[in-house]
């Protein structure tokens, strides 16, 4: 069976769509496929009495979504590479220089690395 995004299943999803989310990878290393929870599907019919039924019908979407449960801790990496990336000419300069980069800039540099890294763990990235 071939997975697409925003794809709808009702009552239950296959199998392998789980697996399909586990193993396929998105283009965007952010982002990650997820099987989410709709709004169930509400069918009205007459029974053989004539009263009115209500069916609710349970409904699933395939969707790609972040790798981070929190959009805080999307942020705060975001946050902290953009330091990094703003930073890193003064190893650039140290290595071609040999001008060392001051102690505070190195520890901040380092600090915002582990703290990636402490994020990512969270998640298993």
């Amino acid at each position: 069976m071939e997975f697409y995004i925003d794809q709808i299943f009702e009552n239950e999803y296959p199998q392998e769509l789980v697996e399909f989310c586990k193993t396929n990878k998105l283009d965007d290393p952010r982002l990650k496929w997820k099987i989410a929870e709709m709004e169930p599907l509400e069918k009205e019919s007459i029974d053989k009495d004539g009263n009115v039924v209500k069916e609710y019908i349970p409904r699933f979407m395939l969707i790609q979504t972040s790798i981070y449960d929190d959009f805080a801790d999307e942020k705060r990496v975001e946050e902290l590479q953009k330091y990094l990336d703003e930073t890193d000419w003064y190893d650039i300069r140290e290595f071609k220089t040999h001008k060392p980069t001051p102690v505070e800039i190195d520890e901040a540099r380092q600090a915002a690395r582990d703290e990636i890294s402490a994020i990512k763990a969270k998640y298993s990235l």
